[in-house]
């Protein structure tokens, strides 16, 4: 099967236990397998019980079918490994709704939701019991 260059970029850090993610463009697999890849080495250099994830996707373009097929079966890594909460910002985008909606995975551990603005994500993850400070 032919590869491609990976489409769409990311950046990824993280603050106590919320790894952050900036996305943008359209996305393929290869980008997706890039993204899990550096959040699974993130999670490894920086081990805690558990994780969430805040994505900032207000200037990601959707992705491919493959990049969703790529997200919805490499999900349950990021389950297994502690990410136990998800939360997406964007402000417009039914179809980001619907293809992230697909993408989520089906496990009791997991909880994810959609926001429209940072302060309204960052809340609900701190009230879940997720903080930016180490020390937390």
């Amino acid at each position: 099967m032919k590869s491609f260059r990976p489409h769409g970029e990311f950046a990824l850090k993280i603050f106590g236990n919320i790894l952050e993610m900036q996305c943008k463009g359209s996305w393929n697999k290869e980008t997706a397998n890039q993204a899990v890849d550096s959040v699974l080495k993130l999670i490894n250099e920086n081990p805690r019980e558990r994780y969430a994830m805040l994505f900032n996707m207000n200037e990601w373009d959707c992705g491919t079918p493959e990049f969703q097929n790529v997200i919805s079966e490499r999900a349950y890594e990021l389950v297994d490994k502690g990410i136990t909460h998800e939360a997406y910002i964007f402000t417009e985008g039914g179809l980001k709704r619907y293809q992230l909606t697909n993408m989520m995975p089906d496990d009791e551990s997991y909880e994810g939701h959609f926001f429209c603005n940072y302060m309204d994500a960052l809340t609900w993850l701190h009230q879940e019991g997720f903080s930016l400070l180490v020390d937390e």
